[in-house]
């Protein structure tokens, strides 16, 4: 129970950043975000089904705003989960052993690099100022970064195992985005500037630097500048295959060189039948809420767009979740120009975006079975101490 307790206590507050780590003055410019909102209800039936949303969840209903509820288009509010029914779902699957894979992304890439799943490559990993290079196969070379001019000859010899490729700089433990940043050249070296940045920066954490997916051409020209990945939660439960519950694509925006929605990218739900998007993209709510039906940059429509090799995608998540005990999982999926290669798995993850992709989860029978699978566990007292 100690366990459970503390994994609570880690992830409770990224469900309460809609009041709390917001601010204030955040939380008054989403109120006025979704007041101003020319697609908004009435006034009088956004109070209604906020009440009635409010006392079928059992708490107050901030998921009614966060999830676009509030929205014309919506009718079935009822349908769409509340935030503390997705994280006790989350917290009834966890377990210490998946929450250290998942949660640490080299442990992730060992976890899978063997079982024949396509990864990005990795060129190198520091733990402070030791560089791990990669120089040839499974070889390893350890490497002092402890000045500007070592982290520099590190990158030209990134760049001389990886010739023309742009490589991803990110914390082996962050999430949402949080601290990546793309060298694109780095051959003869990098500016002085960028490289004290870098320095800076990677000599006091821990890192990995990995090849760049060559992304499908379909998918880069969604959006270019971003490698934009399918989204795919599977539930596996024991003794049993696992089952994909919803899909959806992320897709950077605005310049921004990742895909996730907490750096104001959208996100679009697929059809699982046909493999294509269906026909809107949200922002968040603290990202502005907009709402589109092309991309703001590229301008190519969403609805009918399909997914390169979405059959291959859908299998590479399956056996990925195959490597995991009982488990739900959001997984990172990007499409290169000869497949799909899985970026990450995330135990705990913003099932709201899932919710509002799929359009209310409680519509979705895979995740209808997820949710008698935890209420039996957790009224067991074999598993609710698990």
């Amino acid at each position: 129970m100690k366990q459970k307790e503390k994994m609570k206590d880690q992830v409770s507050a990224p469900w309460a950043s809609f009041w709390r780590t917001a601010g204030p003055t955040h939380v008054l410019h989403r109120f006025e975000t979704v007041f101003t909102d020319k697609d908004r209800k009435p006034l009088p039936r956004v109070m209604r089904e906020f009440l009635m949303v409010s006392l079928k969840t059992k708490g107050l209903a901030t998921h009614y705003f966060s999830s676009f509820l509030y929205r014309k288009a919506v009718e079935n509010v009822m349908d769409y989960l509340g935030n503390n029914e997705m994280k006790r779902i989350q917290l009834a699957l966890a377990n210490r052993q998946l929450v250290a894979m998942l949660g640490n992304k080299l442990f992730f890439y060992e976890h899978y690099r063997k079982s024949n799943i396509p990864l990005p490559r990795l060129l190198a990993y520091n733990l402070g100022q030791k560089l791990f290079l990669f120089t040839e196969g499974e070889r390893c070379e350890a490497c002092e970064i402890r000045s500007r001019n070592e982290m520099q000859d590190g990158i030209k010899r990134m760049f001389s195992l990886s010739p023309g490729s742009s490589i991803f700089v990110k914390p082996i433990t962050a999430s949402g985005g949080s601290g990546i940043r793309w060298l694109s050249s780095g051959q003869n070296g990098l500016p002085d500037a960028e490289i004290k940045e870098l320095h800076d920066s990677v000599s006091s954490g821990c890192f990995m630097f990995q090849e760049k997916v060559a992304q499908n051409e379909e998918m880069s020209r969604l959006y270019p500048s971003s490698v934009n990945t399918v989204r795919v939660d599977t539930f596996t439960e024991p003794g049993k295959d696992p089952r994909i519950i919803s899909m959806f694509v992320r897709v950077g925006a605005n310049g921004s060189i990742v895909d996730n929605i907490a750096a104001g990218g959208l996100f679009i739900g697929i059809d699982a039948a046909k493999g294509t998007l269906r026909g809107v993209a949200y922002q968040k709510l603290g990202k502005g809420a907009a709402v589109f039906t092309s991309h703001p940059n590229t301008g190519v429509p969403f609805k009918g767009f399909r997914i390169p090799f979405f059959e291959e995608v859908k299998q590479l998540a399956v056996l990925a979740a195959r490597w995991l005990p009982e488990s739900l999982v959001g997984w990172d999926i990007a499409v290169s120009s000869k497949g799909p290669v899985l970026i990450e798995g995330n135990w705990y993850y913003d099932m709201q975006l899932s919710d509002v992709a799929y359009g209310g989860y409680r519509r979705n029978p895979a995740f209808l079975n997820l949710e008698r699978y935890v209420r039996k566990s957790t009224e067991s007292p074999q598993l609710s101490t698990r």
